[in-house]
């Protein structure tokens, strides 16, 4: 009963009639075939490309935003010139270079340090440019330079304000080094 093959006749079965067997059964159940793969992709796909758009959009209102924070930010230290204004024009855009309001000599902040100190009378004339944006471990260093007055005037934004030991602390310290020498 049991018939044995040529390998000859095997090799034919393998190299000839089973790819062109599968090649009709393709033939017959492609259009089966291409619509469960439209199902598979359109089901959960769509909603993933919604998803992804969504999200999309939700990191560009929160990149605005934070982009317009920062702008207000560096405008009211002096390191900006307010959005819309140049020399008082009505249309600004055609005097304002095209590097978001920075100005050529605002780009170095240690040679804007004094005057930025003058204009900075809304966040407390400390002495410091930025004063409220640094990290305590950016402003100690600086008090050092600081005259008496300059000082207290940063204990009393400080205290009223965030009350940063680190930098109260090292305020005690000077006051005591001056009240020593």
């Amino acid at each position: 009963m049991t018939e044995t093959r040529s390998p000859v006749d095997r090799l034919l079965d393998v190299v000839v009639y089973a790819p062109l067997g599968v090649a009709a059964q393709v033939v017959e159940e492609l259009p089966q075939l291409a619509q469960r793969g439209r199902d598979t992709v359109a089901g959960p796909g769509a909603m993933y490309r919604s998803v992804g758009l969504f999200a999309m959009q939700q990191a560009r209102n929160m990149a605005e935003r934070h982009a317009g924070g920062v702008h207000d930010l560096l405008t009211s230290v002096g390191f900006l010139s307010p959005r819309g204004t140049a020399s008082g024009d009505e249309d600004a855009s055609e005097t304002e270079p095209e590097t978001g309001g920075f100005e050529a000599d605002q780009v170095d902040p240690v040679a804007r340090f004094d005057q930025t100190a003058a204009d900075s009378a809304s966040v407390g004339d400390v002495g410091i440019s930025g004063y409220d944006t640094r990290p305590a471990a950016e402003v100690v260093p600086l008090l050092a330079e600081l005259s008496a007055e300059q000082r207290a005037a940063v204990r009393a934004h400080e205290s009223a304000g965030r009350g940063r030991r680190t930098i109260l602390g090292r305020l005690d310290q000077l006051d005591q080094l001056d009240g020593a020498g």
